[in-house]
């Protein structure tokens, strides 16, 4: 899966535990983001907060739980998008 926004954000898919299950970089699938706040918000509701991400730069995410029948839990799954915020902006204003 590769879903990028233009070279300025992101998207990826977590299991209802908060392993990535799809991501841009191959090397983070199974990585563990259950302490990122996006993810725990995200197996609550829809948000799209700005934030500092864990380089510091402030962002906008995006999250929402996404049902799976296929996953066999009831439970959800986590979408997750990530954009940097001056990048978004500027992009917006063209």
């Amino acid at each position: 899966m590769r879903l990028s926004f233009g070279g300025e954000g992101y998207a990826l898919i977590t299991d209802n535990s908060g392993h990535v299950l799809a991501h841009v970089e191959k090397g983070l699938i199974g990585s563990d983001v259950s302490t990122n706040p996006g993810f725990q918000a995200g197996t609550r509701g829809t948000g799209w907060p700005l934030a500092p991400n864990p380089q510091g730069q402030r962002s906008l995410f995006v999250y929402r739980p996404v049902k799976s029948p296929a996953s066999g839990t009831p439970l959800p799954w986590v979408l997750l998008v990530e954009m940097d915020e001056e990048k978004r902006w500027r992009r917006s204003r063209r």
